[in-house]
């Protein structure tokens, strides 16, 4: 795996462990296009407000 592609991983994985919507944008900024596109079984989304919308109400169902 290179580096590059590691690290923009593990800013992805932080942005998940973010809690405050300012954090989540700052680590989107540095690993993920604005027009992204997310997808789980349970929901599709596209672009940053989107995602982040999505990640904040897992926490809220699942917090920690």
């Amino acid at each position: 795996m290179s580096n590059d592609f590691k690290n923009t991983w593990e800013t992805y994985v932080l942005s998940w462990k973010a809690e405050s919507s300012l954090k989540k944008r700052e680590l989107f900024a540095k690993c993920l296009d604005p027009a992204c596109q997310y997808n789980d079984p349970l929901i599709q989304t596209e672009g940053w407000e989107a995602l982040e919308a999505y990640m904040l109400d897992f926490h809220r169902q699942i917090p920690g």
